[in-house]
């Protein structure tokens, strides 16, 4: 595979940050482990004047993040990906799409990280038999409007964006799959997602 390096000039606001977390981190692998994913964290682009910034939901709460602290950090692989045009009916309403991310996610900078919502998914991967068989699985009982968890935040920044889809991260087993059960396998996975660049140190 070619991998290519990724540049703040080829980054736009409202693009999407995969990020593989390398070395000892038990979350880190506990999300790919659970999920079956090669992913276990996502942000936002936000470009502003001063500089480029990463919008996530971290553990002490949702931070707008300097992009320049994960360039050139051998601590991570990330993969840069972008919105398709042909997941709304309209250029205009594509355009409205990104403009309203952005906002969504610069107002959702302090509000705190999802903690209850992160245990429900533990536990609906980790569920066997009849179990599995009674939790929802498009939608998360424990989940709070006044928090978030990284895929969980990337999904409400284009939630109900497009007219003609609801979610444009659920995946066809689940096509009303709700954002509070999106994790960063889903996004990477959207058949409404492309590559942009990739980075490997």
């Amino acid at each position: 595979m070619l991998l290519k390096r990724i540049q703040k000039t080829k980054i736009k606001s409202g693009d999407i940050l995969l990020f593989h977390t390398k070395g000892f981190s038990p979350i880190s692998w506990a999300i790919r482990s659970l999920t079956e994913s090669y992913w276990n964290h996502v942000g936002i682009i936000v470009n502003e004047s001063d500089d480029v910034y990463v919008v996530e939901a971290l553990f002490r709460g949702v931070a707008k993040t300097p992009l320049k602290k994960y360039l050139n950090n051998s601590k991570y692989v990330i993969q840069s990906i972008r919105v398709k045009r042909n997941a709304y009916r309209t250029k205009q309403e594509y355009l409205r799409a990104i403009k309203t991310a952005i906002r969504r996610a610069k107002v959702s900078v302090g509000y705190k990280y999802d903690y209850p919502s992160i245990a429900y998914l533990g536990i609906k991967y980790l569920a066997r038999g009849f179990l599995k068989k009674i939790l929802p699985q498009t939608w998360n009982p424990l989940n709070s409007r006044l928090a978030f968890f990284c895929s969980e935040l990337v999904c409400y920044c284009y939630s109900k964006t497009s007219s003609r889809y609801k979610n444009i991260f659920a995946g066809e087993k689940h096509p009303h799959q709700k954002c509070d059960t999106i994790t960063p396998k889903d996004i990477a996975k959207s058949r409404h997602v492309y590559k942009i660049l990739w980075e490997e140190i």
